[in-house]
């Protein structure tokens, strides 16, 4: 992903659940709002799913960092 907000990928593709069509600009070339990429129009779907894919992916590193963070907190608490 480009330079765009995690709440702007969101809403792009929960938008483009019902309008594909949303998620891309409609004068050629095709251009995602989530990325610096040109579609063509028989690719938006696989497009828009890779895309969920990824925002999926981090959604998990996110939150497997932000338990390693608590786990290691707990730990300290201990210890003192």
């Amino acid at each position: 992903m480009f330079d765009v907000s995690i709440e702007t990928v969101r809403w792009v593709l929960k938008e483009a659940e019902r309008d594909v069509s949303k998620a891309f600009d409609m004068s050629p070339p095709h251009y995602c709002h989530v990325c610096p990429d040109a579609v063509p129009k028989e690719y938006w779907v696989r497009h828009l799913a890779g895309h969920r894919r990824e925002l999926a992916v981090t959604a998990r590193k996110t939150e497997r960092e932000r338990d390693a963070r608590l786990r290691s907190m707990n730990r300290l608490r201990r210890e003192i």
